[in-house]
């Protein structure tokens, strides 16, 4: 029970964005850097911490002394607590998670509206072809065809997108809303400041340059 108690928790911290109630406060740099170096530190150490308990399932104090691991691991980053790592990681990890999925609807928009201009193209270059009076009539009949399947395409990505659409801006809405309660404007200008390290912690590897294209409008986002 305690080693499938402590993994939960290592499970919790580092793979996922954990609800905290309170006041909103303000995150510092300092404290966004020392986040950071916990993160790292842990998923280091977590496989060993998680070897040794399972290597001691059966001692009395294995569940103990792993979280008494995780903890030291924690305020040798200079975080006095693991209640104040939890807090930091909701806070940092909501706000780069709403951060990353606006992006990635805005990349979707623009790939859908891209698309659309594509089949547009493709509209008016086959159009050409049938007005043009040198084509055969055979040949016109199979861009006739062609034609067709480019609309029919065209309808089929575009109710998708919007199908697709309505499920995720409900739950950015939702995710929004959730965000909003513990964290404030400040909050986001620190953690965005810092989000190509947030985004090396929590992936292993550095952004891609031009990932994100433009910067999102953050008042649009969250407030």
């Amino acid at each position: 029970m305690k080693k499938a108690i402590f993994i939960s928790v290592i499970s919790v911290v580092l793979f996922s964005c954990v609800q905290v109630t309170g006041e909103k406060g303000t995150i510092t740099d300092e404290q966004v850097v020392n986040y950071l170096k916990a993160y790292k530190k842990l998923k280091e150490k977590a496989p060993d911490i998680l070897r040794n308990i399972n290597e001691n399932v059966n001692g009395s104090n294995a569940g103990k002394m792993g979280f008494n691991s995780f903890e030291s691991i924690i305020k040798e980053s200079d975080i006095e607590s693991y209640a104040e790592f939890v807090r930091l990681n909701a806070k940092i990890g909501s706000v780069f998670s709403i951060l990353q999925a606006s992006r990635g609807m805005n990349q979707q928009q623009n790939l859908q509206e891209s698309s659309q201009e594509m089949f547009s193209d493709g509209y008016r270059f086959i159009e050409e072809q049938l007005n043009d009076p040198d084509i055969p009539e055979e040949t016109k009949a199979e861009l006739r065809i062609t034609l067709e399947e480019l609309k029919k395409g065209s309808n089929e990505l575009k109710e998708e997108y919007e199908s697709n659409k309505v499920i995720a801006d409900w739950v950015f809405e939702k995710a929004k809303k959730v965000t909003g309660l513990i964290v404030n404007e400040a909050d986001i200008d620190v953690i965005q400041a810092h989000e190509e390290e947030i985004f090396e912690a929590y992936t292993g590897f550095p952004r891609p340059k031009g990932f994100d294209g433009n910067m999102p409008d953050l008042d649009t986002i969250l407030w």
